[in-house]
């Protein structure tokens, strides 16, 4: 475990932070909670979204493109839509 290898300014620095980190997610859910999202989503919204995050990924790691990608075995259980 990465925190017993810590020294103790360091612990308490980390225990800070993610106390920090996890209140502001509980504050950013409490907010969230006010909100009316849609239950259902367009096909066009859905592939517009998984171009965007593809093209992210994309310029953002590097070497992907030496990832082999291989289709699904299971196509029901990988269908995106």
């Amino acid at each position: 475990m990465v925190f017993m290898h810590m020294h103790a300014s360091y612990k308490n620095t980390f225990l800070i932070i993610n106390i920090i980190i996890f209140l502001n997610i509980s504050l950013l859910a409490k907010q969230l909670e006010k909100y009316d999202f849609p239950n259902n989503i367009s096909l066009a919204d859905k592939i517009y979204t998984y171009s965007t995050i593809w093209n992210e990924i994309k310029y953002n790691f590097v070497n992907i493109e030496q990832i082999k990608f291989t289709a699904c075995p299971h196509k029901a259980s990988c269908m995106l839509f």
